[in-house]
């Protein structure tokens, strides 16, 4: 749903990377070059790439498999989609900018679910196009949930403010790791990816 495929491929050449002697000095090289040509600039593929470059620098070819092998594990089993499947209750009208979530037109939806595209650590990013969809449940007092992955967390660059929303105006957020309130996201994603904010 976000960039899980691309960052698999991305991960998994940086362990061929790593068992061929011949790259071991220029790995990190090789590893721009590969993004450079996909041309993926989402936060999420971004933050897989700084995480290869991370421990690539510091880690032994040993542990750098081993934690690249866990990667790809939580990656292709965090199914955001499914999660948001478990969490709306039967029979709920859900207005959502995601096709197969969006079950109800009209103006009395039990609640929104909105993909963002980044979440820094007080806000979420929305694309231009689904804010109207936000600015609406929030008029009527409907629920609005976000959909996002823990690695479209941005905790550096600045975004518009136009297309910038507070925390506060959501009721949580569902990643790989179900539900969540907002704050328990960012500070469960400080705990178990510290090197998204660090």
């Amino acid at each position: 749903m976000f960039s899980e495929e691309g960052s698999v491929s991305l991960l998994n050449y940086a362990k061929s990377l790593i068992v061929n002697p011949s790259y071991k000095s220029d790995i990190i090289h090789k590893l721009a070059e590969k993004k450079n040509s996909e041309q993926k600039f989402e936060v999420y593929y971004n933050n897989i790439y700084n995480f290869c470059r991370k421990f690539v620098k510091k880690d032994s070819k040993k542990d750098l498999i081993h934690r690249f092998n866990s990667m790809i594990s939580f990656i292709k089993s965090g199914n955001i989609l499914e999660n948001c499947y478990e969490f709306v209750p039967k029979n709920t009208r859900v207005s959502s900018n995601i096709k197969g979530l969006h079950n109800y037109i009209g103006r009395d939806a039990d609640m929104v679910l909105i993909k963002s595209i980044v979440l820094s650590a007080d806000s979420a990013v929305l694309d231009k196009k689904d804010i109207k969809l936000v600015e609406f449940a929030l008029r009527k007092n409907i629920p609005v949930y976000l959909i996002s992955s823990v690695f479209n967390i941005d905790a550096y660059n600045m975004y518009s403010p136009f297309c910038c929303f507070s925390k506060n105006l959501f009721d949580g957020v569902i990643s790989e790791n179900g539900f969540e309130k907002f704050d328990d996201f960012i500070n469960n994603a400080k705990k178990d990816f510290s090197w998204l904010f660090f």
